[in-house]
């Protein structure tokens, strides 16, 4: 990396903040800045030789750490590597950026503060995602605007009925700032099913109906999802990043499914469902990377780590920056 600098090629990551109603964090230049003074722009810090030696397979994502904390005053839980381009600069030296832009979840905005922590400090606002473009001043920022409905994370928590998909889900939706889409809900509102089945109480859903409305949800709403409801594994595995499925104790199920009310002829099918465990089966016959969750007795934060760590194995487009180990400062 010394090797590069000397001859004027330098990298940078680019953080781009969504929560989950799609508002992006910007950054206004000070004027008093030598490279892009008083201009709107993502975020960005320089990648140095200490993020090479502290994560050599991946020196811009441990910059992504290093420069959030410096500049922000926070990490995000989680990142997707949106895509790299370079940049050209005519200053007094010679310079040519490599850019790696990463689109960044699981943050508290309130924790985001008015001006970052730079010198000169820049002003940090939130804009719609709509807006964005109009606003950024460099090209290259522009750009990447348009990978990003296309790598969104999407999360689907499914199981049997009664094994707190909703709970897990809901959870998921607020630590990683992505928006909740209920299944079950969905359905009654849009009439997304064929029939009504009085003995059981329950909608026949229209499966490929459900599948183009969620995609059209998603193409509409690129802020990142968590869909929640037992078919949720049925949609297609290009557009889903993690399936998790949620198994219960069958003592436990059985007591849950009865607090529903449920006919003994539903619960006798649920329980049935759990032991054949069918919707594991199906998820992974569809090809998507499926993470078993028993949520018999575990706590949220306990499930929510569980699934940091199943992202920290590296399976997934889905990149744990929070999990990256500590550093010391220069």
């Amino acid at each position: 990396m010394a090797d590069l600098v000397r001859r004027g090629w330098f990298e940078a990551v680019k953080f781009v903040f969504m929560d989950g109603n799609g508002d992006v964090l910007l950054e206004k230049r000070s004027s008093s800045k030598a490279i892009f003074p008083g201009i709107t722009a993502f975020p960005a810090g320089h990648v140095d030789t200490l993020d090479a030696d502290a994560l050599p397979e991946n020196p811009a994502l441990h910059a992504l750490k290093r420069e959030s904390v410096e500049e922000l005053g926070i990490v995000p839980k989680i990142a997707v590597f949106l895509g790299k381009t370079s940049l050209r600069l005519e200053t007094p030296e010679f310079r040519r950026y490599g850019l790696s832009y990463y689109l960044c979840k699981g943050f508290d905005r309130h924790s985001v503060p008015a001006v970052s922590m730079e010198n000169p400090p820049a002003k940090l606002l939130w804009k719609p995602f709509k807006a964005v473009r109009s606003v950024l001043g460099i090209p290259q920022d522009g750009e990447i605007l348009s990978f990003l409905p296309r790598k969104q994370p999407v999360i689907c928590v499914s199981g049997t009925p009664g094994t707190g998909k909703t709970t897990l889900a809901k959870t998921l939706s607020e630590r990683l700032n992505l928006a909740y889409l209920g299944i079950s809900e969905t359905v009654r509102r849009h009439k997304l099913y064929d029939s009504f089945d009085g003995k059981y109480g329950s909608y026949i859903v229209s499966v490929p109906r459900l599948k183009r409305f969620i995609r059209s949800e998603l193409e509409k709403k690129p802020f990142g999802w968590v869909i929640d409801g037992h078919m949720s594994h049925f949609l297609p595995k290009s557009l889903v990043d993690v399936c998790i499925i949620c198994r219960t104790d069958l003592k436990i199920l059985n007591s849950r499914l009865q607090s529903r009310k449920y006919p003994p002829e539903k619960i006798r099918e649920n329980l049935d469902s759990e032991i054949f465990d069918v919707c594991g089966q199906e998820a992974l016959s569809f090809g998507h990377r499926v993470l078993y969750l028993n949520t018999s007795s575990s706590s949220r934060e306990f499930l929510f780590q569980e699934f940091m760590r199943f992202l920290k194995q590296g399976h997934t487009p889905l990149l744990p920056v929070e999990a990256i180990d500590s550093f010391q400062k220069p």
